[in-house]
């Protein structure tokens, strides 16, 4: 069972350099993660929008952070700068989590 969880952790780290890998720049993986903020936004039909969607957010930012920051495979350097994007991903989800709380139109395509 302890294979399965490495393997899982590969594959999402492998998840997350491909869509850096691909990704023309920050700014175009900023606009997708408001895009998919707003969908799961527009989405829940809960009172608790905003709680669900910032615990969600906070999980997925720790899950990366960590996958990267524990993995071998890749340098400091590397580590930094990837922790860099996965952080710019999280705040920019909790801006557009509180823009949308107070009123902001959702921003999907």
């Amino acid at each position: 069972m302890k294979w399965h969880k490495e393997l899982r952790k590969q594959v999402q780290g492998l998840f997350i350099a491909h869509l850096l890998w691909f990704a023309r720049n920050c700014a175009e993986i900023l606009r997708k993660r408001r895009r998919v903020i707003s969908g799961a936004w527009d989405k829940s039909q809960t009172s608790f929008k905003p709680i669900i969607l910032v615990w969600r957010a906070v999980k997925l930012y720790v899950k990366r952070t960590l996958i990267i920051l524990l993995s071998r495979k890749l340098r400091l350097s590397n580590k930094f700068s990837i922790f860099g994007v996965i952080s710019s991903i999280f705040f920019v989800s909790l801006i557009e989590i509180f823009k949308l709380s107070i009123g902001h139109e959702s921003s999907r395509s």
